[in-house]
């Protein structure tokens, strides 16, 4: 019969690694570290509203399926990335 939860030590070891994960510093602390040293309060919290945002909208293209057509279709990538690149360079320059 398939069941559709992990037995219950799967579930506690999946949690356990969720949680070593989060309260493990990355990338993204080290900037928000120096954003907020550098720039105050305000700019670190500015960093990290940045960052979650970014995550949010990245999450939010995953439910819709974008990661499955970009995994599927070469040319949607291409875009994809071209794009980025595009944005990227406005950046840069504004």
């Amino acid at each position: 019969m398939f069941s559709f939860f992990p037995s219950p030590s799967l579930a506690v070891g999946y949690l356990l690694a969720c949680l070593l994960l989060a309260a493990t510093p990355g990338a993204d602390m080290a900037l928000f570290l120096s954003r907020t040293l550098s720039g105050g309060r305000a700019q670190g919290f500015a960093a990290q509203a940045g960052a979650n945002a970014g995550l949010v909208v990245h999450t939010i293209a995953a439910a819709l399926g974008l990661s499955a057509l970009l995994a599927a279709s070469a040319d949607a990538y291409e875009i994809v990335k071209i794009a980025g690149a595009v944005y990227l360079l406005w950046l840069a320059y504004a």
